[in-house]
Parts: structure tokens; sequence; C-alpha cells
């Protein structure tokens, strides 16, 4: 509520920083307020989640899980067909599959998991 007020039948978003944020923030924040723009507020209407998968409008583990195991099955194929035909070497064929699916041991990647298995 400090960052947004009502302009007559408007929400309006007045996003505010202490320190100084970087061109790139300045990008992503263009992104998020696209985003979240089409998603407009009705001013009188209380806010609340509805989650649009399932047709009452309730979240369930089972729906999100089948969206995700989908959309990873649905572009697997798809990218593993498609990069598989490619007229290239395979141990470069190999290494762009596992870049896609985050698989190399980056030095981002490698400390990730090193607090995942601290954390969990």
């Amino acid at each position: 509520m400090e960052m947004s007020y009502w302009l007559e039948n408007n929400w309006v978003w007045d996003l505010r920083w202490k320190e100084r944020i970087t061109s790139e923030d300045v990008l992503k924040l263009g992104v998020m307020k696209h985003i979240i723009s089409s998603f407009p507020l009705i001013k009188g209407k209380k806010d609340s989640w509805v989650w649009i998968v399932e047709g009452d409008d309730q979240y369930s583990v089972k729906s999100a899980y089948d969206i995700i195991s989908g959309l990873d099955t649905i572009v697997g194929i798809t990218v593993f067909s498609k990069l598989w035909k490619a007229c290239a070497p395979s141990n470069a064929v190999a290494l762009c599959w596992r870049l896609l699916f985050d698989r190399i041991q980056t030095k981002e990647n490698l400390v990730r998991r090193l607090l995942e298995s601290h954390i969990g």
C-alpha cells in the first residue's frame, strides 16, 4: 500500500527504492509493470488468489505437478528431436542438451547445489 494508490478508479503503482537501482533492474521493473498491468484491480472488490488451471479455481498439488511435468515433457520432446537432428558433433549436442536443462556444472550451479544440500 505504501507504493500504490487509487486515482479515481485506476490503481497506480508508485514504486520507490531507498537505493539507486541498476539499468538492468529498470528493465526488469518495466517487464514486471507490464505483467502486473495485465491483472487489473477493481475498486471495492476484495483481492484473492485464483488457480485458473482447475475448474473450481482451487489449487491442488496434483494440478501443479501435471503442469510442470507436462511442460517439461513437451519442451523436452520438441528440443530433443530438433537438437539430435542438428548437424553438429555429438559432444556439442550433448553439451547443448545439458545447458538447456541447467545441468552444466557452472560455479553458480555448484554454489546453489551446495547451499541446497546444507539447507535441505
